[in-house]
């Protein structure tokens, strides 16, 4: 089976056989795990397990379908990965809100102090 022909990167114009694009330009998120809400197996088996185990939203008065296993305490906040009692369901209305409620706690704790 013939191989293709180098490609020239439009960014550094070295010569490339990756089909993925040049290792040395592309950008650092594609090799990475992000937007692949851990694509582990041991991962997957865990989700699958708390979404059977717990098919409607953990959050207090909600009562939709939930759609995604997150983290109780945040994996950058030091909670376990792996460990089931870190688990909750959680519907996506929920999901982004608590998300996002994260995010604001943590660019409030990084800010520097004003002058």
């Amino acid at each position: 089976m013939p191989t293709a022909p180098p490609r020239a990167c439009p960014k550094c114009m070295r010569a490339h056989s990756n089909p993925r694009g040049c290792p040395r330009c592309r950008p650092a998120w594609q090799g990475s795990s992000y937007g692949t809400s851990g694509t582990s197996r041991r991962q997957q088996r865990m989700r699958a397990e708390q979404l059977a185990a717990h098919p409607f939203c953990q959050w207090p008065g909600c009562r939709r379908l939930a759609v995604t296993a997150d983290h109780i305490v945040n994996l950058a906040a030091g909670g376990e990965k792996y460990d089931p009692a870190n688990l909750q369901s959680l519907c996506k209305a929920h999901h982004d809100a608590k998300t996002q409620a994260e995010a604001q706690a943590a660019r409030r704790r990084d800010d520097p102090a004003p002058f």
